[in-house]
């Protein structure tokens, strides 16, 4: 192999590599692997370029402390602190498996070094790691006090926030950790928060002291806790001028969130509470900010979820430049099939009928007269050709699955003629995404519609 090229010509073959996404960094490393270790192996010249240009040192990553056989907590510092020092003046990327690092110890060495930190993401492993660390000697005494007084430290210019479910109860405790208590992140300059840890609340909003809201932060990602909802609400208003993108996940009280935001440009709003209680009409609160830029609406739902259709009628009142609505099916409660029967006797189907209602109304219609793309569980073809003669304007429909009598017909030959011609019309109307599923051969199929007037075919699962 060829090692005597230029310093400046390997140096940036190793940063393309080093920056490369395709180059990944195993998700759970738990040895505070250099990316490019393999290459700092190949000889003493490669690895005195890697461990001299700074640029190859500011992904950051603490995976668990030493073990005792292996090397000692100070031993372990001084490498953490030798990275850090390699990585120069430049800006970093911090990733910290937070299960497997005795914080309060890495703080020691981390702390000169937050004021250049970026990038700041608390993880938790991966499922197929969990119990390893559960089990092994790489859990460790990290306390909830050592992530707040991280999180409160000065980040002048962090960026990006992302705080994984990391599982408190694997966490110590001790008499100043609060699950209740809030986290106000000293980031002036934050862009995105992502917190999927209902016991770390970061970026909330209280009377005392007073709230933090960095003018500057764009994407929002809250997940809540069904039992203490109301300590994440915001008790006035939450003023976020150029929030773009909102996600609220696992929480009872929406509405009440909406109603103290004021978030004059968001564009993308996401909401995945589908076990919530949902008002009524006369229930709903009176006092929401216009939503005059919402261009996209995800909302997520699952078989069994009741009275969400007020909650959404109003949001399609609020929404008058909605150009995208996604009513999806949460494949993580239940499996697909659920939606796929004929004629569906559960509550799913009852949503997607007052879903629809609205969609269907011609004031609903002059409310969202922009509504291009909608997506849905499932319709029967008799509703998408309905939807699309309503909304001239929609350009795309989309289905996670189909209704069984839809993708074969059993009948007569020329009822399975009328669905062929519906699916045709609609292709010719707009764009009609849906999964595909391969049939039998044997049977007379156009247009995704097949003909089984022996009935003999069973599609009941994954349609």
């Amino acid at each position: 192999m060829e090692t005597n090229l230029p310093f400046e010509l390997l140096s940036y073959i190793f940063l393309l590599l080093y920056t490369d996404p395709s180059v990944p960094r195993a998700k759970d490393d738990f040895e505070n692997t250099h990316k490019l270790q393999s290459a700092m192996t190949v000889c003493k010249r490669w690895r005195h370029i890697v461990e001299t240009t700074p640029a190859l040192w500011t992904d950051i990553w603490l995976g668990h402390s030493p073990r005792p056989q292996r090397t000692t907590i100070n031993q372990w510092l001084e490498y953490v602190e030798v990275q850090l020092n390699r990585s120069g003046n430049l800006p970093l990327n911090l990733n910290i498996m937070v299960e497997c690092v005795v914080l309060e110890d890495a703080l020691r060495v981390l702390n000169p070094h937050l004021s250049r930190c970026r990038w700041l993401g608390l993880r938790g492993p991966s499922e197929k790691d969990a119990d390893q660390v559960k089990c092994s000697k790489l859990s460790v005494h990290t306390t909830l006090s050592a992530i707040h007084i991280l999180l409160s430290s000065p980040f002048p210019a962090l960026k990006f926030l992302s705080v994984d479910d990391i599982s408190t109860w694997r966490l110590v405790r001790t008499d100043n950790d609060d699950l209740n208590r809030f986290v106000f992140v000293n980031a002036p300059n934050l862009i995105s928060i992502t917190s999927r840890c209902s016991a770390l609340k970061v970026i909330v909003k209280c009377s005392h002291p007073p709230p933090f809201t960095p003018p500057s932060l764009q994407d929002l990602s809250l997940r809540g806790s069904w039992d203490d909802d109301p300590l994440i609400i915001p008790s006035d208003k939450l003023n976020l001028p150029n929030l773009k993108t909102l996600s609220l996940q696992t929480m009872d009280y929406v509405w009440q969130f909406l109603s103290a935001l004021c978030a004059p440009q968001l564009e993308n709003l996401v909401i995945s509470c589908s076990l919530a209680y949902w008002p009524s009409a006369g229930e709903l609160p009176t006092n929401i900010s216009p939503l005059t830029h919402l261009r996209r609406l995800e909302w997520h739902t699952y078989s069994d979820s009741a009275g969400e259709e007020p909650s959404l009628h109003c949001l399609f009142r609020h929404s008058t430049s909605l150009v995208s609505f996604a009513y999806i099916f949460d494949a993580d409660l239940e499996g697909p099939s659920e939606w796929a029967g004929s004629a569906g006797s559960g509550s799913g189907d009852a949503n997607i009928g007052a879903i629809l209602n609205i969609l269907f109304e011609q004031k609903a219609a002059k409310l969202c007269p922009n509504l291009r793309s909608i997506c849905f569980p499932s319709l029967n073809l008799d509703n998408v050709v309905r939807l699309i003669e309503l909304r001239p304007a929609l350009e795309r429909i989309s289905l996670q699955v189909r209704k069984t009598n839809d993708v074969i017909v059993t009948g007569a030959r020329e009822e399975w003629r009328i669905k062929v011609d519906q699916m045709r019309w609609i292709k010719s109307q707009a764009e009609f995404v849906f999964p595909t599923l391969e049939l039998p051969v044997a049977l007379q199929q156009e247009d995704d519609v097949a003909w089984d007037p022996e009935g003999t075919t069973d599609i009941a699962e994954g349609v």
